[in-house]
């Protein structure tokens, strides 16, 4: 896997908003190129509360929430997702260190999650559960 490069991924406290957004946008890039790479197309949308429609093999359309991070001096090898809005279909987690991704459904980050933020160690992105998480995810919508 190709790692995220460090200079897209730079936040400080005068282009924290910007750099967060490219940052951002990057994620949804990697999950859409992930998910049209499995055989469902991707549009990124940025609306209500989603960041992409994904059409699955069957037809069915879902919608798509990315939340990316980076491990942190403070906490090696951790990574934490802030999820606010709870409102998307299916939910990636990218970890921007591999450039690797999980996908949760919304009822499994509901309970990983009620309080809204929630800590991964380095070894929940693996490219194994990565391929597991994309196949289940196509046999939902198939």
């Amino acid at each position: 896997m190709i790692a995220f490069p460090d200079h897209l991924a730079e936040h400080t406290a005068t282009s924290g908003r910007a750099t967060n957004r490219s940052s951002g946008r990057a994620g949804e890039i990697l999950a859409s190129y992930y998910l049209e790479r499995c055989g469902m197309p991707c549009s990124i949308v940025d609306r209500f509360g989603t960041d992409i429609w994904a059409r699955g093999p069957g037809g069915q359309y879902f919608s798509v929430e990315v939340k990316s991070a980076r491990a942190q001096p403070v906490l090696p090898d951790s990574y934490v997702f802030s999820i606010r809005n709870k409102k998307a279909d299916q939910f990636v987690l990218i970890c921007f260190d591999n450039s690797l991704i999980r996908i949760l459904e919304r009822d499994a980050l509901m309970r990983l999650c009620p309080a809204g933020s929630f800590r991964r160690k380095g070894s929940y992105f693996t490219e194994e559960l990565m391929w597991e998480d994309l196949s289940r995810l196509k046999a939902a919508y198939s």
